[in-house]
């Protein structure tokens, strides 16, 4: 199964991972927000959340960016150099 890890678990990163939680072991990263929450906010889906953004996509063969426009560029940047050769990056 693909290991994917969501930056971001606003609207669109806990609607990423209900649409791919049966397809992915799913990994949240997001400072502004805990385990707790999403574990709330998505009833029944398995979810791993990670508060270092390096161990959060260390091992992710998808990262998909779910977070405001402008600061995509800086997220990533801080994130891209922690990803294995060939991660897919979406955002």
């Amino acid at each position: 199964m693909t290991n994917l890890t969501i930056i971001g678990a606003g609207t669109m990163g806990q609607y990423t991972g209900r649409a791919l939680a049966p397809k992915a072991n799913l990994t949240y990263f997001d400072p502004s927000t805990s385990q707790a929450h999403l574990e709330e906010a998505l009833p029944g889906i398995n979810l791993r959340f990670e508060s270092d953004l390096e161990n959060a996509v260390r091992s992710a063969d998808v990262v998909m960016f779910c977070v405001p426009t402008h600061i995509v560029s800086s997220i990533m940047a801080e994130a891209l150099p922690y990803c294995k050769p060939g991660t897919l990056i979406s955002g």
